[in-house]
């Protein structure tokens, strides 16, 4: 492991260069560095019933690497899949030292997200590194590349928080955690593979903490045990109980073993192949370099593609059910040689017959009250993870002032309601929670205030957006064709909403640092 700057760590996770192949003859490529781095209640009619994978096709991909073949349980050379179990629709999150997003391994699958660390030269043991790392490309390969990849048509959104080096800081990983919690809309699962880590201490409390976080906002994250051979519950994030923690394995023919390097003990989940896994890398020149590396930052990603095609089946269960199901369709019938103690002999797998359990909800993770009329709001919030069985009923807790004054209930699966009876002038919140036949989730994260009032026509009573709907620093707010007759926009130093005659004003804005676009309708009068 190596430290910097604060008394933090890191690593550009887990990887070990064995050997680069380029586009006309083999090249040599540096070592990637970094830390030791190797390299229900019945079947809701909204979700469609489980089905057995023996009544599924299944599509083929000949002359697959060993990595993809073990995956199906059929040691034959052939990565056999069902037909159609592509994780379209799934977003994975790359967390790593960057993704090289027009390689056309990912023919468009790949887009960039969120970088943390510029793309500036640094020094290692002496040498000086201008090329960014390409550890990260190596990891989304394993997840959606058209070759190597297990899912082959997720998105991978990359999150940079690794420098040229291979090296950052767990404080960096938190912040990372953050953007995708808000970038992320919960109402489908996402994946968040992090092939990375360092040793666990006080320093590396705020990235655990942000880590289990990410389970609430419907997101799977799945994370490298680390390669230092030692006990993964003394590393971070390998040690926190909601994530997937992967170790590695290699093979010989047909026969498997632990790696020796991989980290081992009770904080494993799965094993999945890690030993000579053949990827894409960073195209410097020419176009087209693959590398061949080995690593728990190999293993991992192979268990991210597995968790997008379970969420992809099962779309409308929650994230802690897809991530159980994952390990208990694991199998524990291969001779593993070489297991490390207290290491449980599960090998992630390719069998999606097996459902995730149905629950209560998943958590609403945004409410948007808007300032709807006098004496009234509307509240709006995202649809969270059903959990498989339909949501029955909403529960909405309302706040004046910062204190909890009244709840009202709107049944159904709605995602909004007006509140009236509330005070002109007062500083109103809210959160939500939903319902179904198997429980009540939880309620949601308090909402940004709202002052109840109606915008009025003139320009002299023109309102910050941000006022009206409760968005922080939009980023960017525009008044539909149909509503131009209402109202309009002025930005003069920030999105102010001017009345033009009574009406509704109907509004698209987008948050900063969101992949998503909030809808609302304002009353003018």
């Amino acid at each position: 492991m190596r430290r910097i700057n604060k008394p933090i760590w890191l690593l550009c996770a887990f990887a070990i260069v064995v050997t680069a192949f380029a586009a006309r003859g083999d090249a040599q490529l540096p070592q990637t560095r970094g830390v030791q781095a190797a390299g229900e209640i019945g079947v809701d009619p909204i979700e469609e019933p489980d089905r057995g994978k023996s009544i599924l096709p299944f599509g083929v991909q000949l002359a697959a690497g060993w990595g993809l073949d073990l995956l199906d349980g059929v040691a034959d050379g052939v990565y056999n899949y069902p037909e159609g179990a592509d994780g379209r629709g799934i977003d994975v999150y790359v967390v790593d030292s960057g993704v090289y997003t027009p390689h056309p391994e990912f023919g468009g699958r790949a887009i960039s997200g969120k970088s943390y660390v510029s793309s500036t030269q640094c020094r290692l043991d002496g040498v000086t590194y201008t090329n960014w790392d390409g550890h990260g490309t190596h990891v989304a390969g394993i997840v959606n590349s058209h070759t190597y990849g297990v899912a082959k048509g997720v998105r991978v959104i990359d999150v940079r928080i690794l420098d040229n080096c291979g090296n950052g800081d767990s404080d960096l990983a938190a912040l990372a955690m953050g953007w995708i919690m808000r970038h992320h809309k919960a109402t489908r699962i996402g994946i968040v593979n992090m092939s990375f880590g360092g040793p666990a201490d006080r320093t590396t409390e705020s990235m655990e903490f942000a880590v289990r976080d990410l389970l609430t906002d419907n997101l799977i994250p799945v994370v490298a045990a680390g390669n230092e051979g030692v006990n993964a519950c003394n590393t971070a994030p390998a040690n926190v109980p909601e994530a997937l923690t992967v170790g590695a394995l290699g093979s010989v023919g047909p026969s498997l073993y632990m790696a020796d390097y991989s980290n081992y003990g009770s904080c494993i989940d799965l094993l999945a192949p890690g030993n000579s896994i053949r990827s894409t890398w960073n195209n410097y020149n020419p176009v087209g370099w693959t590398l061949t590396l080995r690593g728990t930052s190999m293993a991992t990603p192979f268990v991210s593609g597995l968790a997008a095609l379970f969420a992809q089946r099962y779309p409308l269960r929650c994230a802690d059910s897809v991530r159980d199901a994952l390990v208990a369709s694991a199998s524990t019938s291969f001779a593993i040689a070489s297991l490390k103690p207290n290491t449980i002999n599960r090998v992630a797998q390719l069998d999606l017959s097996v459902p995730p359990a149905r629950t209560a909800p998943g958590r609403v993770t945004r409410v948007i009250p808007v300032a709807s009329a006098s004496g009234a709001a509307t509240v709006g919030w995202d649809k969270p993870c059903s959990g498989g069985s339909a949501i029955t009923g909403s529960t909405i807790r309302i706040y004046r002032n910062g204190l909890p004054v009244r709840t009202e209930y709107l049944p159904g699966n709605g995602t909004s309601v007006t509140i009236t009876g509330l005070a002109n002038g007062v500083d109103y919140a809210f959160n939500v929670r939903t319902e179904n036949a198997l429980g009540v989730g939880s309620f949601s994260p308090l909402s940004r205030t709202v002052q109840v009032g109606p915008l009025r026509t003139g320009i002299r009573n023109a309102r910050l957006v941000q006022e009206i709907v409760a968005i922080p620093n939009p980023r960017d707010v525009t008044v539909v064709p149909e509503s131009r007759l209402v109202c309009q926009i002025m930005n003069d130093g920030g999105y102010k909403l001017v009345g033009l005659s009574a009406g509704i004003c109907a509004v698209r804005i987008r948050p900063l640092d969101a992949g998503y676009i909030i809808k609302r309708q304002i009353v003018v009068s």
